[in-house]
Order: C-alpha cells, then sequence, then structure tokens
C-alpha cells in the first residue's frame, strides 16, 4: 500500500462527499435544516483511513481500537439524521449523552469488566458521556454561526497536533488514525476556499466529535498520553469560541482566520511539548507518572 494513501484516500472521499452536497448546500431550506455532506464525508473518510492502517475491522470489534471505524459511522447515521432531531434541545442533548456513554463504554470495556468498580465505573463513563456530549453541542453551536474555511481549518489543526501528540505518546497508529481524521478536514478547507458558503452545521459533529473523544480516550487509557496534555487536547476546541468575540468577528475574514488559529493553536502546542518533553524524559532514562 502506498504510504501516502491513508492520507489521500479519506480526503478524496471526504472531498467528493463535499463537493456532491456543494450544490445542495446552495438551497436555503437545506442550509437551515442541515447538510448530509460532513456527516457523510466524515463517518466515511474517518472508515476508509482506518481500514487502510488498521485493517477491516471485525464483527464484533476484538479490540477497544476496532470500535472506533464503527463510531464513525454510528456518528455518521446521527449526523445524516439529524435535522429531524438536532433543532430540540430535549431531543438532541438526551441522545448526545446517550450516544456518549455508550461510545465510551464501548471503549473501556475491558476497564470496567476488570478494573473500575461499579461505582467507579458509572462515575467514569457519566463523566466521559458528558464531556462528549459538551463539546459535541459547543461544536455544533459554532458551525451554525460560522462558514467558509475557518471551522474547518481550525480543526486541520486540532486533528494534526493530536496526532503528533498520540505519537510522542506512544503511539504511532492512533496518531496515523488522527491524521486520517485531519485528511478530511484538510478536503474541506481546499472546497472552503471555492465555495466560501460551506458549512458544517447540523451533521458533521456527529461523526467527528464521537471518533475524536475516542482517540483522546484510547490515548489517555491504553497509550501514555499525559492527563495534562488530554486535558487541553480536549479544551481546544472550545478556545474557539473566543473567536467569536466582536473584535475577531468584523475583522477581515483571513485576518480572523488567523488570529482565531493562534488561539486555538496555544493550548495544542503546550499539550504537544508536554507529550514531546516526557517522551524525551522517558528515552533519557527517568522515569515519569
Amino acid at each position: 500500500m502506498p504510504v501516502y494513501a491513508p492520507v489521500f484516500v479519506p480526503a478524496a472521499l471526504a472531498g467528493f462527499c463535499f463537493l456532491i452536497s456543494w450544490r445542495a448546500w446552495r438551497r436555503r431550506t437545506l442550509a437551515r435544516d442541515g447538510h448530509w455532506g460532513g456527516a457523510a464525508a466524515v463517518a466515511l473518510g474517518y472508515f476508509a483511513g482506518h481500514v487502510l492502517l488498521a485493517s477491516w475491522p471485525p464483527i464484533p470489534p476484538s479490540k477497544a481500537v476496532d470500535w472506533l471505524a464503527y463510531l464513525a459511522l454510528a456518528g455518521g447515521a446521527a449526523g445524516l439524521t439529524q435535522r429531524y432531531w438536532g433543532k430540540r434541545w430535549y431531543a438532541a442533548w438526551p441522545l448526545m449523552l446517550l450516544l456518549g456513554c455508550l461510545f465510551a463504554a464501548v471503549l473501556l470495556r475491558s476497564y470496567i469488566q476488570h478494573t473500575w468498580g461499579r461505582l467507579e465505573g458509572i462515575l467514569w463513563i457519566s463523566g466521559l458521556g458528558v464531556a462528549t456530549a459538551v463539546l459535541w453541542n459547543t461544536l455544533e453551536r459554532l458551525a451554525s454561526k460560522r462558514t467558509g474555511a475557518s471551522l474547518p481549518l481550525s480543526l486541520w489543526l486540532i486533528c494534526a497536533a493530536s496526532s503528533m501528540a498520540f505519537v510522542f505518546s506512544g503511539s504511532g497508529l492512533l496518531g496515523q488514525l488522527a491524521g486520517a481524521l485531519a485528511a478530511v478536514f484538510g478536503a474541506a478547507v481546499v472546497l472552503a476556499w471555492w465555495a466560501p458558503g460551506l458549512s458544517l452545521a447540523s451533521g458533521t459533529f456527529a461523526a467527528f466529535v464521537p471518533v475524536y473523544a475516542g482517540l483522546l480516550i484510547q490515548a489517555y487509557f491504553y497509550s501514555e498520553l499525559p492527563f495534562l496534555s488530554a486535558v487541553l487536547l480536549y479544551l481546544a476546541p472550545f478556545a474557539l469560541c473566543i473567536g467569536e468575540r466582536r473584535s475577531i468577528y468584523y475583522m477581515r475574514p483571513w485576518k480572523a482566520a488567523l488570529k482565531r488559529l493562534l488561539i486555538v493553536g496555544a493550548p495544542l502546542a503546550i499539550a504537544v511539548g508536554i507529550a514531546w518533553y516526557l517522551i524525551a524524559r522517558t528515552a533519557g532514562g527517568e522515569y515519569y507518572y
């Protein structure tokens, strides 16, 4: 398999989904009710990258990492139907919480069975489910306000930085899987320069957030991602909210995009730096926690 395939194939699939749905996006009804292109792009793009990097996941998955491919498809299915339930908070929040807890539970099944007690397991799964739902809702609200290349470019940076942190923490596979996710948003950036009205609202994050949160869970619990790096990588997308301040919002588009990248890049740089520093200490023979 060519070395560029795990990047090129997800980017090509995502670009195709974005491109063929673009004409539909120009209609005001779909701009208001939701877009199927983003959910399909993330779900199919990541699944293809996962298969190329880690082989076809068995049914049922035998390893925790195998679940990520099916979580992407499940999230994509939720995203394709989000236009019907996403506008109603009393339907959206319970579903987001349920999916967040379910996804965390399947990824951490070995901890639930062999490590945690009942109360500890409930607290961990509930907390991770809430964290997933909050991230999902925050990105969805941002996407509903912001079109164009700025948001997908920021998400590309988040995925690329996460990829570096995972590699520094001892998991080349998780780093490559995060790279495949970055390739999906790279395709969105390219299309957004040609079509400034591109939106990631109503569907994209139903597929993205479970995979991104799942990668963080895998890297922290099954690899050696430092706790502080995991927290910063999780919080980095929330820094995008600062980009909605009036002083930034009314800048020229390229200036606003650059400032948003700098804002979100700060916690990412710290997270990657911590992961690199700790792995450097390990290479030097020092013990770290």
